[in-house]
């Protein structure tokens, strides 16, 4: 909004107030609207105008008001019916006037702006004439009046920033950006947050081709609250910044920026192309091509459309729809070179070489000498076989002017993609290395070396590169890329850090440093340069998710979490942040939290069938079964050959007790995949689930005959024997399963059928024999001392989950299962110690909070017992123990009511819990 449009606001809510005796609510509505007009947030004032005319909707004053604010907030519509209604309630010529000019010239109008500021019936001061006439000459591209008439307003009113605004747009216009950009960078002097100055010093270091200075310029735009209120200027600046940005390279900011544009204007035909071609740099052609075809279906004609298009269609390997739409491109527009040159590209790509040969001789007849389309007809050429002639015009490319070194590198380049890269080294071997960026010389030659499978050249390559640009921040971070692409991290870190020491600031430098570090366990040097991307850009997602990989490695859990829980909310439409943090929700024990991130997605309708799969395995492993059935089934639909997708269906199936239709599914798979183990070892399990035992033991030993050496085959033998308590048979099936390296899973599953079988004595010796051997497998001693507390060894598992606690003192589990064996002994207190330390590491934990409360209980400490079973209820409601064991609590307590409400609740459903018994005792007594 222009100063004399705010001025014009602000008078007429005062003057409404001065012209009544007494405030009343109206009037203080209007007051707010004016303070709200002038802190630039005109979308309050939206409100407090509008609830003005609620309770008085003849004001005329208000409606006025209301049709300006419409105006900067680029609602036209709404502003001409205002406008409408304060002309029928009968407002001033003048005021009529004032918002008249402004909507036309926001409609630009700028001729009628011009012939109504003519009309000897203008009444307008002579300061708003002369900007709207500025702002009018300016929109039709008549620059030299325009200056004239921001002369005149700055002559009228010295120091207007306006005006000094106006009259740099004239001077840019008129070839003199730096006469602009001086009198621009005078403004933001005076007032850094001018909005309007730094948008417009944007656009001229745009046009100067200075995009990290027009960046600059744009961000600082951006940073005014005033422009988020103008969405016209508002949608500019993110379109000028997200322009520099992909045009610097910068895909991160490229993305936030353009998802910001998403909000403003999501359906806006230059925010699809903007998203676009951030997909495009971050080379994901599919997301690129479906916002374009988006776009394409919006504005069916949009040769530019077409050609991004085809670029990504045929990057993305679909070559015939990138050819289908250049062919369109010319067809409407037989002059466009570019596209005709990528058809023809296309055409020697699929090997129709006589159909690129009739398209590009004719080219090569109306422009003469062109050293690409000579390289693509030594393709041609070569395709049919006549190297010598490819020879004679590759080289007639190169002499078209040989002291560029860019047309040699294009003829290296034609030589790589014709499987010659030898040619291509022999050429540019004759020309000198690059003195600057983008060093494609360098480049072109590690490709050919690479293809020829000559990794010492290329490195040979990439280390002269660095010798002679040590200081070149982009020469070191090819040599880099080449490096880790050979996995030779320790030349690929001494270069990246030389690149980082140069320019504290690159990013790509910093967060490659990082990831090495995390690599080799350098935890706090990651921390510090993904810290160094984070406080220069903290929505830097990459950085985000570094720094919380870090704090997690050096057991930070509260600070990992923070740091995901800022990356999911500053990029809510990302997958990838979500993904992590429901998995580090599932990692706390805090599975509803881990289940709400994950609907988020699922709503989200990904067209990733990876990202799909990731969604339904966090349900899965929260227990929300149906939800992850539900991502599976979708899935299992969109690929229904996916055998990895058919058998996580199969494992939620079973889980849910679904086993027919998991039994099924597995039929399926396996007749996908008919040489394959995996199929068929889940077709045992759910044999065994629905009790057909022979066939799951025949299945088995079927399966067993073809894989003798599959481990997962073996253990779903022994499961097979098991099940037909063939204890002797599983045991020796599950010896044989760690034979093959089924480890520790295999050893479990021999001591659960040692237990069943009720006749070893000792039934864990071989846990324990695998413990002798393996000191350190902590995983191996919880499994130990678990199985002790599923026998009823009270003793032995106290002891074992003591001992494990001495080495991992904060594991919340362990705190929880010694807390259980404790409360069993009947040292209460000491059980209640480590519950609330457990409850304290994992607060959001139900099961966690359900020990400490049943400790409280057997204290008789009943209001505690309560709030944390309470607790505990809310965060795993569909536990049936844990419902119980609250009704008993609030039972003993007095509370009879309640308690008979929730056990007829949990007992309603059928649901089975180890409390059910207990659970209908209960309920009878009440």
């Amino acid at each position: 909004m222009n100063t004399f449009s705010r001025k014009f606001l602000l008078v007429l809510v005062t003057s409404l107030l001065m012209s009544c005796g007494l405030v009343t609510s109206p009037e203080e509505k209007m007051a707010a609207a004016s303070a709200s007009v002038e802190d630039g947030d005109y979308r309050a004032a939206v409100i407090q105008l509008r609830n003005v005319l609620v309770d008085n909707p003849d004001n005329i004053e208000a409606r006025l008001a209301l049709a300006k604010v419409m105006i900067d907030l680029a609602d036209l519509p709404t502003a001409e019916k205002e406008l409408q209604r304060a002309i029928d309630l009968g407002a001033s010529p003048l005021e009529i006037e004032r918002v008249h000019l402004s909507l036309l010239a926001a409609k630009g109008d700028y001729p009628e702006v011009l012939a109504a500021l003519a009309s000897d019936d203008i009444a307008l001061p002579d300061a708003e004439q002369l900007e709207l006439r500025g702002e009018a000459l300016l929109g039709l591209q008549n620059a030299a009046a325009a200056e004239k008439a921001y002369g005149e307003l700055l002559a009228l009113v010295p120091g207007s920033a306006s005006a000094r605004i106006g009259i740099a747009k004239a001077r840019a216009l008129q070839d003199a950006p730096e006469e602009a950009i001086d009198l621009l960078e005078e403004v933001i002097a005076a007032e850094d947050e001018d909005w309007e100055a730094w948008l417009a010093l944007g656009s001229v270091r745009y046009g100067l081709q200075d995009y990290e200075g027009a960046a600059t310029a744009f961000r600082e735009s951006l940073g005014s609250s005033r422009i988020e209120n103008n969405v016209i200027s508002h949608i500019f600046a993110l379109l000028g910044l997200s322009d520099c940005e992909l045009l610097l390279g910068d895909t991160a900011a490229a993305r936030e920026t353009v998802a910001q544009l998403s909000v403003v204007a999501p359906n806006m035909e230059e925010t699809l192309l903007q998203r676009a071609r951030v997909y495009q740099l971050e080379g994901d052609y599919a997301s690129a091509g479906r916002e374009l075809l988006q776009l394409l279906n919006a504005v069916p004609d949009d040769l530019r459309v077409m050609m991004m298009l085809a670029t990504v269609q045929w990057r993305a390997g679909n070559v015939f729809q990138a050819q289908e739409y250049l062919a369109k491109v010319v067809a409407k527009e037989p002059d466009n070179v570019r596209a005709r040159k990528m058809l023809a590209q296309i055409e020697l790509q699929q090997r129709n070489t006589s159909l690129a040969i009739e398209m590009l001789e004719p080219l090569q007849a109306e422009i003469g000498d062109d050293a690409e389309i000579l390289g693509l007809l030594a393709i041609a050429d070569m395709q049919r076989g006549r190297s010598g002639l490819a020879m004679d015009r590759l080289r007639a490319a190169a002499e078209i002017d040989p002291n560029d070194l860019q047309a040699m590198v294009q003829l290296a380049e034609g030589y790589v993609r014709t499987g010659e890269p030898q040619s291509a080294i022999e050429l540019l071997a004759a020309y000198p290395a690059s003195t600057s960026a983008p060093f494609s010389r360098e480049r072109v030659l590690i490709m050919a070396y690479r293809d020829l499978g000559d990794d010492d050249a290329a490195t040979g390559v990439a280390a002269d590169l660095v010798r002679a640009n040590a200081d070149d921040v982009e020469a070191l971070l090819i040599a880099a890329r080449l490096y880790l692409s050979q996995e030779d991290f320790g030349a690929g870190r001494s270069v990246i850090e030389n690149a980082v020491s140069i320019a504290p600031g690159n990013a790509e430098a910093r967060l490659m440093l990082g990831r090495l570090e995390l690599q080799d366990e350098q935890y706090a040097a990651a921390a510090e340069n993904f810290q160094a991307v984070f406080d220069a850009d903290s929505k830097n997602l990459t950085a985000t998710l570094g720094l919380a990989q870090a704090a997690l490695q050096r057991g930070d859990r509260d600070e990992a979490l923070a740091l995901l829980e800022r990356a999911h909310m500053n990029h809510p439409d990302e997958a990838v942040p979500a993904l992590v943090l429901a998995n580090q929700y599932l990692a706390e024990g805090r599975s509803s939290d881990a289940v709400a991130v994950a609907e988020s997605l699922a709503d989200a309708d990904l067209q990733d069938l990876g990202l799909v799969r990731s969604v339904g395995r966090v349900f899965f492993a929260a227990g929300a079964m149906a939800r992850a059935e539900e991502q599976f089934a979708a899935a299992v639909e969109r690929a229904p050959q996916a055998v990895p997708l058919m058998l996580d269906l199969v494992r939620t199936l079973m889980a849910q007790g679904k086993h027919a239709d998991a039994l099924e599914m597995t039929e399926r798979a396996i007749a996908a995949e008919p040489a394959a183990a995996q199929a068929p070892v889940l077709k045992v399990l759910t044999l065994i689930a629905l009790g057909r035992v022979d066939e799951a033991e025949q299945t088995a030993a079927a399966l067993a005959a073809r894989h003798p050496s599959d481990a997962a085959v073996a253990i779903a033998r022994g499961e097979a024997l098991a099940a037909g308590r063939k204890y002797d048979q599983a045991i020796a099936a599950f010896r044989d399963a760690v034979q093959q390296g089924a480890g520790l899973d295999a050893v479990v599953r021999e001591v659960r059928a040692r237990i069943a079988s009720g006749t070893d004595k000792t039934p864990e010796s071989p846990l324990v024999d695998w413990i002798a051997a393996n000191a350190d497998d902590i995983n191996a001693r919880r499994a130990l001392a678990e199985m002790y507390q599923q026998q009823g060894k009270r003793e032995a598992a106290r002891e074992a989950y003591a001992a494990l606690l001495e080495e991992l003192p904060d594991d919340a589990v362990m705190l929880n299962n010694l807390a259980i064996e404790l409360q069993y002994a009947g040292e209460l207190e000491q059980a209640r110690q480590h519950a609330q330390k457990a409850r304290q590491l994992r607060p959001q934990s139900g099961s966690i909070a359900d020990t400490l409360g049943w400790i409280y209980r057997d204290l008789g400490d009943l209001p505690n017992a309560v709030k944390h079973l309470r607790q505990a209820r809310a965060l795993m409601p569909q536990n049936g123990n844990i419902a119980y064991h609250l009704a008993a609590t609030l039972a003993e307590a007095g509370a009879t009511e309640e308690a008979r409400e929730i056990l007829e609740e949990l007992l309603a459903g059928n649901a089975a819990f180890a409390s059910h018994g207990e659970a209908v005792e209960l309920l009878a007594s009440l």
